[in-house]
């Protein structure tokens, strides 16, 4: 696994730096990804119609966070693989167009 790790990122420029070596951590529980759909948030003069109409804003009971099973109880598990690589040349990212701030 590793092996081919050094080996996509050769192709990629990048050198491996065998002094450090490699870290392995976890396991990690084996977490489904979810679309998270957050709530419009009302501004106060949105809300104060309501408030004043004795509406009560509550919370609606959703919750954002996704329960995990220990990990007895788990039959897939993730680990995360880590090492040091170095380019011959200095490379620099530029954000894209959507990524600049508007000001």
């Amino acid at each position: 696994m590793a092996e081919r790790f050094v080996e996509d990122m050769h192709k990629q420029g990048w050198e491996y730096v065998e002094r450090f070596g490699f870290k392995m951590t976890g396991p990690f529980p084996t977490v489904e990804p979810v679309m998270v759909h957050r709530p419009r948030t009302l501004s106060a003069g949105e809300m104060l119609a309501g408030v004043l109409a004795g509406k009560p804003f509550r919370d609606d009971g959703m919750d954002y966070a996704k329960p995990v099973l220990g990990l007895n109880m788990l039959e897939h598990w993730e680990y995360s693989l880590s090492a040091v690589f170095a380019h011959s040349q200095l490379l620099t990212e530029y954000p894209d167009p959507h990524e600049e701030e508007k000001g």
